[in-house]
């Protein structure tokens, strides 16, 4: 398929191969898409553009309100507990597997208040739903001893099966 790409320039052909530049962009140069100086399309540009600026409404709106700053104050705290869990000197096993899962909240939570803030509900939703699905599973893993253990040990099959 590249070799059969014609940008006119064989200068230009070889800098495409040799900085490995991706499919995206060949494609967008072979049909003369209009690239940004920074080789990212402007209609990305634009759509983060555009999430800033509601993301800034939405936090505007939030200062207003007295109570919308105690929700992000309870999700940071949150996020702050997970971090000491993350340096919590646990058995390597146990420490591996609940540390992850509640990495996993960490990073969804701060999905979820992202998405949220740029305008995009069902985005936050997704992360939510996931949110929940790692707590309960962290809540069944730490409900008994050896727990985390055995679930970082299962197989496919098992995991499927019992947790």
């Amino acid at each position: 398929m590249f070799d059969t790409f014609e940008t006119g320039n064989p200068d230009t052909q070889n800098a495409l191969f040799q900085c490995k530049i991706g499919l995206p962009i060949v494609v967008a140069m072979q049909y003369g898409i209009e690239m940004a100086e920074h080789s990212i399309p402007e209609n990305f540009l634009s759509l983060w553009s555009e999430e800033d600026r509601i993301r800034s409404w939405a936090i505007e709106k939030i200062a207003e309100h007295e109570y919308l700053p105690g929700h992000l104050r309870l999700i940071e705290t949150y996020m702050d507990c997970v971090d000491m869990v993350r340096r919590l000197d646990l058995r390597p096993k146990r420490r591996n597997a609940l540390a992850s899962l509640y990495l996993r909240t960490f990073d969804n939570f701060g999905s979820a208040l992202r998405e949220t803030l740029s305008g995009k509900p069902r985005g936050c939703a997704m992360y939510l739903r996931d949110q929940l699905e790692t707590y309960f599973l962290i809540d069944y893993l730490s409900s008994e001893d050896g727990r985390p253990e055995a679930w970082i040990d299962a197989t496919p099959d098992e995991i499927r099966k019992n947790y």
